[in-house]
């Protein structure tokens, strides 16, 4: 797999976190038994984490290196969205979506940081358009596809 498709893997947590969860939240607040402003509240927790996590895990990224750090955001990303699936409160819940956001933080500084030290100051702007590119584009597939989930199915 070239280094470019494996970088866009690891920024795109942090939209799918979002992009994925959204339309989500109003059925979510309903199970658990909340409101849906306080339920909202889990993707401003998730996005205060993701930026608070940028300071924690540069230096981290600089003194372990950018794989520990990768795979330790894939990690505890994954383990947080496992939580969060069977959190039982809206506390629980929130708790879950801020390791979430450190997870993602995680997976995105290091992909930047790949960039930097694999293509050098010049191509590196380059690579990094088309991170950013992706992380645009993730979100717009989403509608159509949840309008093909919902579709009724023409056989069996």
């Amino acid at each position: 797999m070239p280094l470019i498709l494996l970088l866009v893997l690891l920024v795109l947590f942090s939209p799918l976190a979002i992009d994925i969860y959204l339309p989500a939240i109003p059925q979510m607040a309903e199970q658990l038994g909340a409101e849906v402003t306080l339920m909202q509240g889990t993707i401003t927790w998730f996005l205060f984490s993701m930026g608070l996590g940028q300071l924690l895990v540069g230096p981290l990224a600089d003194r372990y290196g950018r794989k520990p750090i990768a795979l330790s955001g894939v990690l505890l990303y994954g383990l947080s969205a496992l939580a969060a699936g069977f959190a039982a409160s809206l506390g629980e819940l929130m708790l879950a979506r801020v390791l979430q956001g450190f997870g993602a933080c995680a997976t995105s500084v290091a992909a930047f940081s790949v960039v930097r030290d694999s293509y050098g100051p010049k191509k590196s702007g380059q690579m990094i358009s088309y991170l950013n590119g992706a992380i645009c584009f993730i979100p717009a597939p989403g509608p159509p596809a949840r309008r093909l989930a919902r579709r009724p199915r023409l056989v069996g």
